[in-house]
């Protein structure tokens, strides 16, 4: 996930995100986990900032041009309707994440 401003449907290499900051949840998340895969299996390198298990607090920081981040898409899709978030093609992919939300009455 990017900001908004992203160029759209570009499919954007390990080695060109890289330059930008990562903004990844804390360690120990399916998340995390995900991001370690597919930058261990590179040799690219990247800059982490780590920003805790809120998605809604990755997104803002996301949002405000911070950097760049793995979100499930469910989560933002708000703020990708709205523009201000935009999903990222990668090369190579990131494995997916399994999402359940689960709503008590």
């Amino acid at each position: 996930i990017a900001r908004g401003n992203a160029a759209p449907d570009t499919v954007v290499r390990l080695s060109d995100l890289a330059r930008h900051p990562v903004i990844v949840p804390s360690s120990r998340t399916p998340w995390s986990a995900a991001y370690d895969a597919l930058w261990k299996a590179s040799a690219e390198k990247s800059q982490r900032i780590h920003a805790g298990s809120n998605a809604a607090s990755m997104a803002k920081l996301i949002g405000n041009g911070l950097g760049v981040g793995c979100l499930p898409p469910p989560l933002v899709r708000m703020q990708i309707q709205a523009g201000l978030l935009r999903p990222l093609a990668t090369d190579p992919a990131p494995a997916a994440i399994p999402f359940f939300g689960v709503f008590l009455k």
